[in-house]
């Protein structure tokens, strides 16, 4: 093969080689979707990480332990009574769901969970309304029987698109354990020195003993009201929910024109970086080689001398 020849093969292998990068930039910009474009368009944040002040709700669960008693018949034979349930403990707890999700039809959505609320006899606890159209947003704290709680959450999650999802428990038994001791000491304090007041004295024990009982009194109606919050009567769990608004995302349209001048583009620039990466490996390649035939006879020569 002469010259000439080896010369417009390698043309063509060049040519060829930059039509192959063109057509899979070009058929790459038509497939590909950018991650971060629908990151953002999905990103909602929590409204309610912000807001520990919120009301808090709980709930409680009783132990028990199922015992069996043996009795016998007036002939002697062995009978099995039916099993009783035996209370032997009470857990006291807050259980929170935290959800955020998303949709296009906002005023059908906001709709149906309000619909929820009413169906298992929940309770909208906080709502705030943020944003116009068509980026509005509402923000739920909804007090859930706890009987209604799982069932609630699996109908609100096929409202709009799920975004995100989050269930934490938390015991608060020794919480409520504390407080109660804590109105059964002032109580007690309360009530010794109410006796002690009786007694009568100087003017100004009186006063002292009447301001420090005054005290007391505002002291237990807090934990009365704190002791309220676990009252069986009151038992909720909490579903925060924010629904946001978002537009239907639609992939940007762009012209065959402006797809074929940013892939013809993107090809010279990284055609020519692979052009040097493979030129620079074959000048390697030769100078090694090159230095290999030169060195290697003389260390042959020295052997044999």
């Amino acid at each position: 093969m002469d010259k000439r020849s080896r010369i417009k093969r390698l043309a063509f292998y060049f040519i060829y080689g930059f039509i192959g990068f063109f057509l899979f930039r070009l058929v790459y910009g038509y497939v590909a979707t950018d991650p971060q474009s629908f990151d953002s368009y999905d990103y909602i944040q929590n409204f309610f990480d912000g807001n520990a002040d919120m009301k808090r709700n709980y709930a409680s669960d009783k132990y028990e332990n199922v015992t069996t008693s043996k009795e016998y018949s007036k002939s002697g034979k062995e009978q099995s009574s039916p099993p009783k349930m035996q209370i032997i403990g009470e857990q006291k707890f807050e259980k929170i769901a935290s959800m955020q999700t998303r949709t296009e039809q906002f005023e059908k959505d906001e709709k149906i969970i309000r619909d929820k609320v009413k169906q298992y006899n929940a309770l909208i606890q906080y709502e705030r309304n943020e944003g116009n159209a068509p980026y509005r947003q509402v923000n739920f704290s909804i007090g859930v029987p706890p009987a209604q709680f799982d069932s609630m959450i699996t109908d609100i999650k096929k409202v709009g698109k799920l975004i995100g999802i989050q269930v934490t428990k938390t015991d608060k038994t020794n919480e409520y354990r504390k407080i109660n001791a804590q109105k059964a000491s002032l109580e007690k304090t309360r009530d010794n020195l109410t006796e002690l007041n009786k007694k009568g004295g100087k003017i100004d024990e009186y006063m002292n003993l009447t301001n420090r009982i005054l005290e007391i009194e505002q002291q237990l109606q807090e934990l009365g009201v704190a002791l309220g919050d676990f009252d069986t009567e009151n038992e909720f769990c909490t579903v925060q929910l924010t629904l946001a608004e978002r537009e239907k995302y639609v992939k940007p349209t762009i012209s065959i024109m402006h797809r074929i001048k940013v892939a013809l583009e993107w090809t010279i620039k990284y055609y020519f970086f692979f052009i040097l990466i493979i030129t620079f490996i074959n000048v390697s390649a030769f100078c090694i080689i090159w230095l290999y035939d030169r060195i290697m006879p003389m260390i042959n020569k020295k052997k044999k001398e």
